[in-house]
């Protein structure tokens, strides 16, 4: 049994000996951090079973039942991965987000050192427009909140065994309960997985992709009386995951490689937060103080997945990042005002070293320190005096500053070194405006439209492409929510359009050259369909479609000259869908049939044939069975084994095919 293996479930032991006994559990304060909003927000919900019967692990996972939301993953944990929302993106390496992603009220600030697993998440809440107004952290496309399950008196224990095929093994344990009845609580949860990679190496006879992770987190909750909630957490986790996930378009079979390098990419990260509620009779204020690191090295690339060493590339990056937010709002339920105020500041500081070699030499390397400060005032009003209308207000207030003292070397480390320093800042303000009209108990309708912004910055692999622009959006949005026959029949349908000015892309400008360019005009416009259907008792139905049109309106490509106007945007697919049937049997029995649907998709800018890739289905199947102690889950994924890429590269014309058929059993003990 591998050591990490032994080392969780000795600490599941221990934690199991040394919890109480079993007591009748109670209600711990209720703080929800936000205050009462506009229902059209939160646009999907998961909760309780969900995550088991749905298998959501990760947040791309969740990102499935959404529409208009996809990842173009790299099949590296969350590294590189490109998050789009309505046609809104992050660059893999440089920009900021386009989500930002909330746990237990902490923000995960940086594309690159998302939240990699899920540990003990009680609720996901998925909101699919700018929330200026809602949150410290700039949520320019819509953010994740994720809620962690509230441990009390009860001792509550679980350990989970997943067994699938390519040899993959998942552990993972959650212990909670009170240290000090009423008032000191614990949480404990990790895991550990590992499996054999899904390529093949021929020239080296390996599989180069086999991965392993080990991760945890932990926390303590004071609740000295009914108006105190002061949560201490500290979490890690450690990834290897192998070469990167690439093959080269021209390969005969999508997971077949003839590297002759040694591919590497291990990350890890750690994180720590306090997290202070207190609740006076109509006003409840918070404290949020946040330590995030990570740090990936070695990741060594083979860019032409050649015997031959043509070109290599070794990236180092350590990113430390800490947060504050304040934040206070009402929790009266007389009155016809509900509202918000809040402050935001982060500091994060990258290190990064991006050393490429060709037949065996350095030939260039770009060495950058970076530090950015950013600020935020934020606000949030609800009027509710009228019969049938909700009128919402958000504004913020945005400046950030970057700084970075950036060195190219041409013949690394002997070579003569080009240094730039640069300091740059920007500010914006974010006003947005909403009305909900509650036409009757069974159908709501909503209208916003509002600005949003995503900050400029500097690219970690460039001297002569190193600073781009902040982007810019105006952001519309009409809607409906609706339920009929007992809300037997839920729809939600959604229309939005998006003029976005200054988009960031980020690509290749030479074979070396990775960097950001802003194009200057780019619209986005789509509709949204969710719908769950009550067949019968027990059995539902969930449908959702997405369509998109993301396109340039005025863009040249910045080397050519040429016009790419009416190209569509990469990473964005026209159309994404789900359909689900679903059997839930009051003595615990389980069965889910779902079908996905991702429309055609371009990687690159000019929407070459190489980079684009066409609209593809995956079929996914589980059966389980679950009572009160134990439960079990028989599943198959992409059960039809089709082949897609999920992301593909301009430049080195490389890509990461999509997971293969998989299937596998799950087995729960719970205390």
């Amino acid at each position: 049994m591998p050591p990490k293996v032994r080392h969780l479930i000795a600490i599941y032991c221990l934690s199991a000996t040394l919890a109480s006994a079993e007591s009748d559990p109670v209600d711990l304060p209720t703080l929800v951090s936000y205050p009462e909003v506009s229902s059209e927000l939160i646009t999907t919900s998961f909760q309780d079973n969900d995550f088991i019967e749905r298998d959501i692990h990760n947040i791309s996972d969740v990102t499935k039942a959404v529409p208009n939301m996809h990842i173009s993953e790299l099949g590296m944990g969350s590294y590189g991965n490109i998050f789009n929302i309505r046609g809104l993106t992050n660059t893999r390496l440089f920009s900021d987000p386009s989500m930002v992603f909330y746990v237990d009220d902490v923000p995960y600030s940086s594309t690159l050192a998302y939240l990699g697993s899920f540990f003990d998440i009680a609720q996901a809440d998925v909101y699919r427009s700018p929330q200026g107004g809602l949150f410290g952290k700039n949520s320019y496309g819509g953010a994740f909140n994720l809620k962690s399950l509230a441990p009390d008196n009860q001792f509550k224990a679980s350990l989970a065994l997943e067994i699938e095929n390519f040899n993959h093994y998942l552990v993972s344990s959650k212990v909670s309960g009170a240290l000090i009845e009423d008032q000191l609580y614990f949480n404990i949860a990790g895991m550990y997985k590992s499996r054999d990679g899904y390529l093949h190496n021929d020239y080296l006879n390996i599989t180069p992709d086999d991965q392993e992770q080990f991760g945890g987190t932990a926390s303590l909750i004071w609740t000295p009386n009914q108006r105190w909630n002061i949560r201490l957490t500290g979490g890690m986790e450690d990834f290897d995951n192998g070469a990167n996930r690439f093959v080269r378009l021209d390969s005969e079979d999508d997971f077949t490689v003839n590297s002759g390098d040694s591919e590497q990419l291990q990350s890890r990260s750690n994180n720590q937060s306090l997290r202070i509620a207190y609740q006076w009779d109509e006003i409840e204020f918070l404290s949020i103080t946040s330590r995030r690191y990570w740090q990936m090295d070695p990741s060594i690339t083979d860019l032409d997945l050649t015997p031959l060493p043509l070109l290599t590339r070794h990236i180092s990056i350590n990113e430390e990042t800490w947060t504050q937010e304040f934040r206070a709002h009402s929790t009266s339920t007389q009155s016809d005002w509900g509202w918000q105020l809040g402050l935001f500041y982060s500091n994060r500081q990258r290190n990064s070293l991006f050393d490429t070699g060709v037949f065996g030499r350095h030939m260039v390397a770009d060495i950058q320190a970076q530090e950015t400060n950013s600020y935020a005032v934020f606000g949030h009003l609800s009027y509710q005096g009228f019969d049938d209308f909700t009128l919402t207000a958000d504004l913020r207030y945005d400046y950030s500053g970057y700084s970075s003292e950036a060195q190219g070397n041409l013949n690394y480390p002997i070579g003569e070194p080009l240094s730039t320093d640069v300091s740059n800042h920007t500010s914006f303000v974010s006003p947005t405006f909403s009305v909900d009209y509650h036409y009757s108990d069974n159908l709501m309708l909503y209208a916003s439209m509002g600005l949003a912004f995503k900050p400029g910055g500097i690219a970690g692999t460039s001297i002569t492409n190193l600073e781009f622009k902040k982007e810019t959006l105006w952001h519309n949005q009409l809607g409906l929510k609706s339920n009929f026959f007992n809300q037997r029949i839920q729809a939600d349908l959604a229309l939005f359009f998006y003029d976005i000015d200054d988009y960031q892309i980020e690509r290749f400008f030479t074979p070396t050259d990775y960097s950001v360019t802003n194009a200057p005009k780019v619209y986005s416009y789509g509709v949204e369909l969710e719908t769950l259907t009550t067949l019968v008792d027990n059995l539902q139905l969930e449908a959702n479609l997405g369509y998109s049109r993301t396109y340039f309106n005025d863009y040249h490509d910045p080397i050519t000259g040429t016009d790419y106007a009416g190209n569509a945007v990469p990473y964005v697919p026209d159309f994404t869908a789900l359909a689900a049937l679903q059997y839930n049997h009051p003595l615990g029995y389980f069965a889910r049939t779902e079908w996905q649907w991702v429309g055609n998709t371009y990687f690159d800018d000019a929407n070459t044939d190489l980079m684009y890739e066409k609209g593809y289905s995956l079929l996914n199947l589980r059966v389980g069975y679950q009572q009160r102690y134990y439960s079990v889950y028989v599943y198959a994924n992409n059960v039809t084994d089709n082949d897609y890429y999920t992301f593909k590269q301009q430049g080195v014309a490389r890509g990461t095919p999509g997971d293969p058929r998989t299937f596998g059993v799950r087995l729960e003990l719970s205390y």
